[in-house]
């Protein structure tokens, strides 16, 4: 999900109840899920749920960083990898420009 696929959050409905003059809505076609998972294209990383192997594949991310990533989980944005130790704005900044 870096990507990453953090990066989109979908907020489903309002909650909001449909009036009689509300058009019929069609679902959108199901997704493809591929190996990283739901909605990532198969250069991304899903950093939610992947193996600390795929995570390193993300720059700046070796063996540490990956178990300390996998520990911090769930990040909601690209932006809470700020969240790990030795990710500053500097290569929070590299990561996003490969995402």
């Amino acid at each position: 999900m870096l990507d990453t696929c953090p990066n989109d959050v979908v907020i489903e409905g309002s909650g909001a109840q449909p009036t009689a003059e509300a058009a019929p809505v069609t679902p959108p076609p199901e997704s493809q899920p591929t190996p990283d998972g739901p909605g990532c294209d198969q250069a991304q990383v899903d950093v939610n749920s992947a193996p600390a192997g795929e995570l390193d594949r993300i720059i700046h991310i070796g063996p540490v960083r990956a178990a300390d990533m996998i520990n911090l989980r769930p990040f909601n944005s690209v932006d809470d990898l700020t969240r790990i130790s030795g990710i500053g704005p500097a290569r929070l900044a590299d990561i996003k420009a490969r995402v």
